[in-house]
């Protein structure tokens, strides 16, 4: 006897376009292009892409994604759910010129924005600053970490 290998394809309808934390921040950054040109961080910047932790007991530990250049910063967050449910929270930030927006991107590629792209004040910028280098910071638990 043969056994062959049984494939079943399943096809929902749904095209995700938003499938990970980059692709998050493309849309985030298309939806400022197109709402707030003058203030949107430059087009073509090149973003250094980095995994940070949350702080916690080793299985409650989440991670998320942390993109910066020399004058911007983003933080990309994300809920664990099944693909075509996540939301990404998108926190973009300068510490220079304390610009701040915060949204969110479901998988279907659409953004809500959920705090316009404002001027923080002296205090709420170097507060945010700090939050993003703390955020930065924290290391990898030992052993692993959650999701």
């Amino acid at each position: 006897m043969v056994a062959l290998p049984i494939v079943v394809c399943v096809y929902s309808g749904e095209v995700l376009k938003v499938k990970n934390a980059a692709e998050a921040a493309e849309a985030a950054l298309s939806y400022l292009y197109e709402h707030y040109s003058q203030s949107a961080p430059p087009r073509g910047i090149q973003w250094q892409e980095r995994i940070i932790f949350s702080e916690g007991p080793v299985d409650l530990v989440t991670t998320a994604k942390q993109f910066t250049s020399d004058a911007w910063s983003m933080e990309i967050t994300q809920e664990f759910a099944p693909l075509r449910n996540i939301v990404y929270q998108v926190v973009v930030f300068s510490p220079k010129l304390g610009l701040h927006w915060r949204g969110s991107v479901r998988a279907d590629g659409s953004v809500r924005e959920e705090s316009a792209f404002r001027q923080l004040s002296e205090q709420e910028k170097q507060k945010t600053a700090e939050e993003f280098l703390r955020k930065s910071r924290i290391l990898p638990p030992q052993g692993g970490y959650g999701h």
